[in-house]
C-alpha cells in the first residue's frame, strides 16, 4: 500500500519532468508531415515547381474538357509520344466521348505531389452522360520532368482508373459495361456506380 502512495506522488513530477524535456527534443512533425485525406490545393511536398506541374495538368485536364486532344497530347511525354501516336489518341478520347454520350467532362485537382523528377497530381474528373447521368471518379495523373519541362506519362487511367489494363467502355441494353480484354464483365448501374 505504501509503495501505492509513493507511485501516485511520483507520477505527476515524472510527468511534468517528461513533459519540460519535450521541448528540447525535435517533434515528429518535422521530419512528418501526416495528412489523411488531401483536399483541393494541398501540396505533399514542398517545392517551387508545384505551380509549373499544376500548370501542365491544370493545362491537359482543361483541354480534355474543350476537347482539344492535340494540344493534351502536346504535353504528353516522348515516351508516352512513342507508344501511342497523336491520331491513335486522338480516337481513344473521341471513343470514350462518342461511347458514353459525353455532354461534359468536369475535372478538380485534388492534390499535388513532386519529387525532383516525378509528380503526382491527385484529381477528380465527372463525365457527364446524356444516357446515364454522371460518373465521377478520383484518379492520379503522373508527371515526369524532360528538358526542364513537365509532362504528362500517359495511360488508360486518366479518363477513368478503372480502364486500367485494357478496359474499355462499351454499351448495351442494360446500360454501360466495362470489358476487359478477358471478356470479365462488370455492369456498370444507371447511377454510375459499378458493382
Amino acid at each position: 500500500m505504501c509503495r501505492l502512495k509513493i507511485a501516485k506522488a511520483i507520477f505527476p513530477i515524472f510527468l511534468l519532468i517528461l513533459i519540460a524535456g519535450c521541448d528540447q527534443v525535435p517533434s515528429l512533425r518535422s521530419f512528418v508531415t501526416v495528412q489523411s485525406e488531401p483536399t483541393p490545393e494541398t501540396v505533399l511536398s514542398g517545392t517551387a515547381d508545384f505551380s509549373n506541374v499544376k500548370s501542365v495538368a491544370q493545362s491537359y485536364l482543361d483541354a480534355w474538357t474543350v476537347e482539344d486532344y492535340s494540344k493534351m497530347y502536346s504535353l504528353l511525354t516522348s515516351i508516352s509520344k512513342d507508344a501511342v501516336s497523336e491520331e491513335e489518341f486522338v480516337q481513344h478520347y473521341l471513343g470514350v466521348a462518342i461511347e458514353a454520350a459525353l455532354s461534359e467532362v468536369d475535372t478538380e485537382i485534388l492534390s499535388v505531389m513532386i519529387n525532383p523528377d516525378t509528380a503526382q497530381v491527385r484529381y477528380r474528373v465527372s463525365l457527364i452522360s446524356i444516357l446515364v447521368g454522371e460518373i465521377t471518379r478520383n484518379t492520379v495523373m503522373n508527371l515526369h520532368q524532360e528538358r526542364g519541362q513537365w509532362r504528362v506519362e500517359w495511360d488508360d487511367t486518366l479518363v477513368l482508373p478503372e480502364l486500367q489494363g485494357g478496359n474499355f467502355l462499351v454499351m448495351d441494353r442494360s446500360g454501360y459495361v466495362l470489358s476487359s480484354p478477358t471478356k470479365f464483365r462488370w455492369r456498370c448501374a444507371f447511377s454510375g456506380r459499378l458493382g
